[in-house]
Formats: structure tokens, C-alpha cells, sequence
């Protein structure tokens, strides 16, 4: 594993010098052509910047030094526990982010000191050097020749810009931020002044009780955590950070307190600012954050994002390509559970074999439904890996390993844009960002000019919505989904691992069962207090911290513009004042945003979004179906491994990628929970007690596959979401890896249906130019033996691009 807990990195010590070195004699030979060129500018001298940049590595070497004396350790330990150590846990950092950062701060003090044309002006490749020498870039001799495989950092998957969408690398700005200095200090009210502090908009507008969502279940939250885990990690630094001190540092931004508040008497929350990034291209600019998983919906949650964290996770002993795990010491099934985290000593447990548990990321112990959840992605990978090791018993460890990661990989796309985003978005943002997928089609759509690196609006607010759906307990229920065990308040869960061993009360599979039925509060801008008031509390229900507030700060931190300014780049009318939102709110809304702001333009992107009324069918509003939208339209769009991918070695074929279709939510957990008799076959929704109208469908696999999911309601016409027995492979099929074997013979069934509606799409396109019937798909879905004019110009750019790159190529990398 490559996480850190404070040792110092050798690039401090033996590579920054060099970079000084080199950095200096780069802006000599610069800044003598600069004179020349430029002679009526202020041009700073050498000395001074070196004076900068060494200031600046000395305050980073004394932080080190000084927590490696003991210091930081003491309070460590006395903060044990404690909701900001747990906090700082949930944003654990990697050694690398540390070293990233540290070049990040260079930039930012040149930047703010000389400002971006200065520096330009003097070296415009110092900046990129000093990244280069940290290793923060990849270039095109890193890429491996076979391109089948996914790096699991992310990097190579574009193969015109290497870095696209990397692990350890910047969010992407759909906005310039908005920093009050251009750099880093906080955005201010338009009116002047600084904005309503973050725990006043907090208390003012999130602190009521929830509205539940009519038929959808619980799990849409547990799940979209999940989700977020793959795709964004920014983590922070807390040593800087006093929680009995109220002043502002580089490092730190507490949160303060009005008086008299609901729930705190203290003056104000620790606040810890997001560790900064360089830019991607390494130029100075305002501040940056870091990502420190990939961009790509990739699994990084399960396997990790590096390639020690994977070979750490794996077990390698046994040469079956199968993850390490933990057979449940207390169950009667004896099922594996996550590896033991040996490093988190923070988790609630009872015995020393029974702690919190390992996956690809460190969050996975925060709360047992997102263990839950890691539990039965990581039984499903060695279940596959099992059965490919007995189609293919020549493979080696290393082959059923990564065509394992693979087959889970795709079956996660497969699941997230089939069930969870029609659910989330609706019908209308489906069609709009070309989310929805096809049934028997190929993709062609993947563009190497589409970005899908995460953009920071959507990891530090847009996809935070779930926070509003977070219930205020989980529910328990038994192999009958009877609630026979005692509900399991949210505030008792956090970083507790005893729930997973909680035989006595169902364990882990209790609580799935419970997020089956238990119903999704609404997206509503309200959130439980067991997340305003007592997050990360200890003892449980005690006084924690805010989490919406914190959301409020993390956006503020992150320089995200506001509400106002996201409405008008979505395409939505700008608000000139708080009137102009009351269609857009809840009841009630504006007046608690009149209460809390002094102008329209000054509302927190996180609160207005998640306060808007609902799209129809769809189960946020328009701001945020927005963002969302356009961020999973770029990781389609822009991802080369994209599982239904048409073209390249790394293509799934036909016969696999029908098979991968069949893959539902609700067979992940028939086959890998513990006692599942039935199950409903669309589990976002909640199950129907009536068979449905006569001739209704019950499996969501074959329904999905001949209807347009959802309709422009968010209604499912012709489908009865029964509880069927998880035995029932009709209803919810169970892949089958037979197309997997070696020399398998292509299925000449589907190849024939295929040529049917070849024919039938060309019919189409041979007519006058009209558009294509509902029923056809779209240019980025390639017909079995078809190709559009679109699709053969779009893959000749492919083609055009590559080349280019290869001939910028230095020759000593070819």
C-alpha cells in the first residue's frame, strides 16, 4: 500500500535540490532573453524567485520535521477517536499527494507573488520541469505496448494525451474557480464582505426532516457512495489544523460558530483546506485540488489505484486470481468478508481479529452499507475468477486476475448507466447526454478530445446530493425481510466494524436486505442531524461535526463558483433576485435563503442545487441532472475500455458483451449475500405486492432490453416489480463464461438477429435525411456488419490523431 502517515519522502531530500538547481539555471538562460525582448516590463530576478521557491521548501520541510519529532504523533493519539481524527481518516492521504502538493505550493507562492505572465515570461518551463522531476507526469514510453489491459492509475487510457483522467492529477474546471484573490482565498459577496459563514447556511436551510421518495429503496444511497468512491478522492492534511484554534492559515479555514447556535458553543469547527495539485500542464494559476483515485468508472474502489495497492490486495498464494479476503470467523457459511485493515486502528471492534476492513479504497469501513457493498463486488470478482479458472484451466494467476477485474469492471458500467442513472437522472437527461445504452449494439462514440477527467463542481457538490438521502437508521430485516433485529441508528455506525460480525442481529446481509426495503428520503436540501450535528460523534450521538456545513466550506475551499453562475452555464435562467427561484425550490425555500444570504449571487452552489424541485421522472433537479449528466457523458465518451467499446484489442466480443448485459444489481446480491431466497429484479425500486396488469414483465433484464427505461415519468408501464426466488435465472439472469473459453464458438443466433436489424437500420438510413425511429440507435452504436458515415470519419480522427502523436514522439521513445 502506498499510504502515509507522516514519514518523509525521499523526493524532499534528494530531488527538490536538484530541481532548484536546474530550476535556477532554466530561469537564467530565460531571464536574459527576457530582458532583451521585454525591457519596459518589472521583470523578477533571479535571486528573488529562488528565494521563493527555497522559502517555500523549507516551511514544507519543517512541517515534516516537526511531526516526525512526536508532536504530530502526541496529538494524534489524543485526538483518538475524536471526530476530526476520524474525519481525517475518511480523507486519508497518499504519500504521493503529499510530494504533488508540495510543488503545487511552489506554484501557488510564485503565482501570487509575480503573477502568471511574469513567470511565463521568465521560464515557462521551470514549473513543468519541477513537476516532471516529482514524477507527476507520465509520458508516452510509460504506456505498455499491449493495450488490452487497464493501468490501474488511469494513465494510458487516452493514447493521445497520456494523462487524461490519471490518478494523482487535478480536477477538471467546467468554470474557472472563483477565488476572492484569483489564487486561493475564499469568493466573497457580491455586495462585499465575506459570504454567511458555512454552519449559518447550514442550520439555516438544511436542518429539517425528511420527505421520502414514493417506490425507490434505500439502496440508491449506499449505492451512489459507492459510486463516488470510484470516481473522486481529495484529500487533506490535518496536522496544521488546531480544533480549539479559530485561526486562519494556509492550511486550515475553520468554520465559525455564531452564537448562540442549536447544537455548538464552541466558537468554531475545524476545517482542514483539500491539499493542492499543479495543473495538469504544470503551469502557474489559481489553486488547484487533487484527485487522488482515476477518473475512470474503473473499480479503483475494489482494486485500488496504483499498482502496489492492487498487488497488495491481491492473493497471490493460492494462484487463483483471487483478492485476499477473511472468512467470517462467526458465520455458519463461512463466506469471505474484506481482509483486515491492519493499518486502521480507529474502527470500533471487538476482538483483535475482527476489525475494519481492506478493499481498494480507505473509506470502505465509514459505514456498514458501504462495506456491505464492497463485501459482494469483492465475493463477485473471486467468484468469477473461480469459474474462468475452470473454463480456461491453462491460465495462469495473472490472466484469471485481470479477465476477472474485467468481466467486474464492465458488469459495473454495465449496472450504473442501465439501472442506477435512469433512475437518478430520468429519461429526459438519459436522451440528452447520450447516457442510455443498447441492447445489442456496439459503441463507436469514444472521442480522444473528450476529457472525462472529474470535474471538481461535480466531486465537491453536484454528487455530494446524496448526502440529502442519507436515512436516519438502517434497517435490519431477516431471510423473510421481516425486521426481527433492532433498527441501527446512522450516528452508532460510522467507522464501526462490530455490525459486520453482528450475527446475532443478521450481520452485513440483514442490512442489505434492509436497503431493499427500506424507503430513499428525497433530494430536498434536507439532511438527518445525525450528519449535521454528529458526524463522526464519539461516543455515538454525541456532538460531532456538520457535514453540510462542511460540503458548504469544501466548495468554498475548491473556489466552485455559485448556484447562480452553474444555473446560466446549464443553460437555465439566471436569477436576478430570490423571486425569480420559487418555482425552482421547494416550498418554503426562499425564504430561508433570503434569511441566510444577502444576494441571490452569493448562494453556495451545494445548497441551491440540492434544494431545486425535482426534474419530471428523474429525481434531482435541473442544475444537477446537469453536471451529473455531462460528467457520465464524458466518462462514455471519453473512455477507450468503455465495455461496450466496438473496436481494439481491448473489446469485449459479442457473444461476451451480450453476456455482460445480462448482468443486474439484483444478481450481485442473489449470488453473493448470504441467504437470499427472493429478491425484486429492479432493486432501486421498491418491490410491487401485485403480479401487475396480465402479460406484465417481471424480469428488468429483458424489459430494459425491449423498452425505453425510464418513460418520461420515471414509470416502468408493463412491469411488476415481484419478489421472484433468486433461483430463478429466467427472471434475473446469471452470466455465463462460456464465451470466455478458448476458441469458443461465436454464437451464430444473435449474429443472425444481429443482420436482421442491420438490415433494417440501413433501410432507415437509406431513406430522405429524416430521423431515425426511437427504436434505432443512435450514430455511436454500431450495428452488427454497419458502419455510418458518421462512425468511419469519427474513427479515421481516431486514427489521424494517433499518428500525430506518434510523431512528436521524441525517437529515442519509439
Amino acid at each position: 500500500m502506498e499510504i502515509s502517515y507522516g514519514l518523509k519522502p525521499v523526493w524532499t531530500r534528494l530531488v527538490l535540490p536538484c530541481c532548484l538547481v536546474m530550476l535556477s539555471a532554466l530561469l537564467l538562460a530565460e531571464l536574459s532573453s527576457s530582458y532583451v525582448h521585454h525591457r519596459p516590463m518589472t521583470i523578477p530576478g533571479l535571486d528573488e524567485i529562488t528565494r521563493t521557491i527555497e522559502h517555500t521548501t523549507r516551511w514544507e520541510e519543517m512541517r515534516e520535521k516537526i511531526y516526525l519529532t512526536g508532536i504530530g504523533k502526541r496529538q494524534q493519539k489524543m485526538s483518538r477517536r475524536s471526530p476530526e481524527y476520524l474525519h481525517q481518516q475518511f480523507n486519508r492521504l497518499n504519500k504521493r499527494s503529499k510530494r504533488f502538493a508540495m510543488v503545487a505550493r511552489i506554484a501557488e507562492n510564485l503565482t501570487r507573488i509575480y503573477g502568471k505572465r511574469q513567470i511565463g515570461l521568465v521560464s515557462p518551463n521551470a514549473l513543468p520541469d519541477l513537476c516532471r522531476m516529482a514524477g507527476f507526469n507520465f509520458s508516452f514510453k510509460d504506456c505498455p505496448e499491449s493495450t488490452r489491459i487497464r493501468r490501474y492509475d488511469g494513465a494510458c487510457n487516452n493514447l493521445v494525451q497520456v494523462n487524461v483522467g490519471k490518478a494523482f492529477a487535478p480536477f477538471q474546471r467546467f468554470i474557472p474557480p472563483d477565488f476572492a484573490d484569483g489564487i486561493q482565498s475564499v469568493r466573497q459577496s457580491v455586495r462585499g464582505g465575506p459570504l454567511p459563514t458555512a454552519r449559518t447556511v447550514s442550520a439555516n436551510i438544511l436542518h429539517f426532516e425528511h420527505v421520502f421518495e414514493p417506490s425507490y429503496t434505500a439502496i440508491i444511497s449506499h449505492f451512489g457512495q459507492f459510486l463516488d468512491h470510484d470516481l473522486s478522492s481529495s484529500g487533506s492534511d490535518s496536522r496544521e489544523c488546531n480544533k480549539n484554534d479559530c485561526r486562519e492559515s494556509a492550511f486550515c479555514m475553520p468554520i465559525m460558530i455564531d452564537q448562540p447556535d442549536q447544537d455548538f458553543e464552541k466558537p468554531c469547527m475545524s476545517f482542514v483546506r483539500s491539499l493542492p495539485s499543479p495543473a495538469i500542464d504544470c503551469q502557474p494559476g489559481p489553486r488547484q485540488q487533487l484527485n487522488q483515485v482515476t477518473s475512470f468508472l474503473d473499480g479503483s474502489q475494489i482494486y485500488g489505484s496504483s499498482q502496489a495497492e492492487a498487488d497488495f490486495l491481491r492473493d497471490k498464494l493460492r494462484g487463483r486470481g483471487q483478492l485476499r479476503t477473511l472468512r467470517d470467523p462467526v458465520s455458519p457459511t463461512n463466506r469471505p468478508l474484506l481482509p483486515l485493515d491492519q493499518e486502521h486502528k480507529d474502527c470500533i471492534f471487538e476482538r483483535v481479529d475482527r476489525q475494519c476492513g481492506l478493499a481498494g479504497d480507505h473509506r470502505a469501513a465509514e459505514q456498514p452499507g458501504l462495506t456491505a457493498l464492497h463485501t459482494l463486488f469483492l465475493r463477485m470478482h473471486n467468484s468469477i475468477a473461480s469459474s474462468l479458472a475452470i473454463v480456461n484451466p491453462s491460465w495462469d494467476d495473472d490472466r484469471l486476475f485481470e479477465e476477472a477485474r474485467r468481466i467486474v469492471v464492465a458488469s459495473w458500467q454495465h449496472i450504473v448507466y442501465t439501472e442506477y442513472l435512469p433512475t437518478l437522472l430520468g429519461r429526459t437527461s438519459l436522451i440528452s447526454d447520450g447516457l442510455r445504452g443498447h441492447p445489442s449494439a456496439k459503441f463507436t462514440g469514444y472521442d480522444v478530445d473528450v476529457d472525462p477527467t472529474i470535474s471538481n463542481v461535480f466531486a465537491t457538490s453536484a454528487f455530494r446530493f446524496g448526502h440529502s438521502q442519507v436515512p436516519n437508521n438502517f434497517s435490519r430485516l431477516n431471510e423473510d425481510y421481516q425486521p426481527v433485529f433492532p433498527i441501527l441508528l446512522t450516528v452508532e455506525s460510522f467507522f464501526n466494524a462490530s455490525h459486520v460480525f453482528d450475527v446475532a442481529n443478521g450481520g452485513l446481509d440483514s442490512i442489505i436486505r434492509g436497503m431493499l426495503v427500506q424507503p430513499l428520503p428525497k433530494v430536498d436540501g434536507y439532511i438527518i442531524r445525525g450528519l449535521t450535528a454528529h458526524l463522526f460523534a464519539d461516543a455515538p450521538g454525541g456532538l460531532g461535526l456538520d457535514l453540510g456545513a462542511m460540503n458548504v466550506q469544501r466548495g468554498r475551499d475548491h473556489g466552485l463558483p455559485s448556484y447562480n453562475t452553474w444555473r446560466q452555464w446549464c443553460g437555465l435562467r439566471r436569477a436576478r433576485d430570490f423571486n425569480d427561484l420559487v418555482n425552482e425550490f421547494e416550498s418554503g425555500a426562499i425564504v430561508k435563503f433570503q434569511r441566510t444570504y444577502r444576494h441571490v449571487d452569493d448562494i453556495d452552489v451545494y445548497v441551491g442545487s440540492i434544494s431545486e424541485n425535482p426534474m419530471r421522472g428523474a429525481l434531482v433537479g435541473p442544475t444537477l441532472a446537469c453536471i451529473i449528466g455531462r460528467q457520465f457523458q464524458r466518462l462514455k465518451f471519453g473512455d477507450r475500455f468503455w465495455y461496450e467499446i466496438a473496436q481494439g484489442e481491448q473489446a469485449f466480443t459479442s457473444d461476451q458483451l451480450q453476456e455482460i448485459r445480462k448482468v443486474t444489481m439484483a444478481r450481485v446480491i442473489c449470488d453473493h449475500a448470504n441467504g437470499m431466497k427472493t429478491i425484486q429484479s429492479l432493486v432501486f425500486r421498491e418491490p410491487t405486492r401485485s403480479p401487475g396488469e396480465p402479460g406484465a414483465e417481471r424480469s428488468f433484464f429483458r424489459y430494459n432490453s425491449r423498452h425505453q427505461f425510464p418513460d418520461i415519468d420515471g414509470k416502468l408501464p408493463g412491469f411488476a416489480n415481484v419478489r421472484v426466488p433468486c433461483s430463478d435465472v429466467i427472471t434475473i439472469p446469471r452470466l455465463s463464461l462460456e464465451p470466455w473459453r478458448i476458441n469458443a464458438t461465436p454464437n451464430l443466433r444473435s449474429a443472425s438477429a444481429g443482420k436482421r436489424s442491420e438490415s433494417k437500420f440501413e433501410g432507415v438510413l437509406m431513406t430522405a435525411k429524416k430521423q431515425p425511429p426511437s427504436d434505432q440507435p443512435p450514430w455511436w452504436y454500431l450495428l452488427p456488419g454497419f458502419e455510418t458515415p458518421t462512425q468511419k470519419k469519427k474513427k479515421l480522427n481516431l486514427q489521424q490523431k494517433i499518428q500525430r502523436r506518434d510523431q512528436r514522439r521524441p525517437k529515442d521513445n519509439n
